[in-house]
């Protein structure tokens, strides 16, 4: 049986880093989303929404004005899917480990994004760990970030379901895989991990440490990830994230991930001596899926 809820309820979660990591106006928001996509590191083009669906895609969540332009390629091409499944690190470590909303929507300054209660339930009724707990979400802006260029990259005909990951158990990401690939198969979902890499390195260094775990993601190399982050020698705060759904895509028969922009805040104009890393990744459906 799924873990009983915990945590206060909330009809509409509030965001939490408006004004900081993003415009809280709407118009100036549109228009930083917007320069994302033109930016010379980014895309170069807006959002296509006829474009075909992925199975998953990965983006980083730092500040928009340092990862807007590699999270813009993630976003590029998604099609439009009706039900999005957004995973991302719980950074504060508040409330339990596999953390579900329990809000009703989504709020942003671009307007209300739904949750999608059948998706929740079928994710729930695989992976028993997962809880539903508002303390996990409170201030967490991983997937907040996700929300926003989903928001520009699809319009407002979609639902979510966001969980906060605050561990690496690999059984329990096991469990939350099979969840998550039931919800592609069964609700048609687009899976979103959110990750940002290499934090505080010098310029070189991150680049070294992130291609090798990049490389591990485009192989779809779910062991050899797990491996490089236990060892130290790569680094990804949303590791379990990334973890899960490269195994939900492994198991539901993918073949295909295309890494489509890699850099770091180096490149969008932070100090190069002291960088986080940041990549965009876009896993192909099979064609059964």
């Amino acid at each position: 049986m799924p873990q009983q809820d915990t945590g206060q309820r909330a009809v509409v979660r509030r965001p939490a880093v408006a004004g900081t990591f993003y415009p809280a106006e709407p118009t100036e928001l549109r228009r930083e989303l917007d320069a994302c996509f033109r930016h010379p590191l980014g895309p170069g083009a807006p959002p296509d929404r006829g474009a075909a669906t992925p199975l998953a895609i990965v983006s980083p969540h730092a500040g928009i004005v340092y990862s807007g332009p590699f999270a813009a390629h993630a976003y590029a091409a998604l099609g439009s899917p009706t039900v999005v499944v957004v995973l991302g690190p719980n950074h504060f470590g508040l409330g339990a480990d596999l953390a579900l909303s329990s809000a009703s929507a989504w709020r942003s300054p671009l307007g209300e994004v739904p949750l999608d209660a059948e998706t929740t339930e079928c994710l729930r009724g695989a992976c028993p760990a997962l809880a539903v707990d508002d303390r996990a979400h409170a201030r967490e802006h991983s997937l907040e970030l996700q929300v926003i260029f989903l928001q520009r990259a699809l319009g407002g005909s979609f639902g979510i379901v966001p969980i906060a990951l605050a561990t690496r158990q690999l059984d329990a990401l096991d469990l939350l895989a099979r969840g998550l690939a039931l919800a592609v198969l069964e609700r048609g979902a687009l899976l979103v991990a959110s990750t940002d890499l290499s934090h505080y390195l010098p310029q070189a260094e991150a680049r070294a440490r992130d291609l090798r775990l990049l490389a591990r993601a485009e192989a779809l190399d779910v062991d050899g990830l797990a491996s490089l982050v236990a060892r130290g020698e790569a680094t990804a705060c949303g590791a379990a994230g990334l973890i899960a759904v490269m195994a939900a895509a492994r198991a539901l028969g993918a073949r295909e991930c295309r890494l489509l922009a890699y850099g770091t805040s180096g490149d969008t104009g932070g100090p190069r001596d002291s960088v986080v890393g940041y990549g965009a990744l876009r896993v192909e459906r099979p064609a059964a899926t």
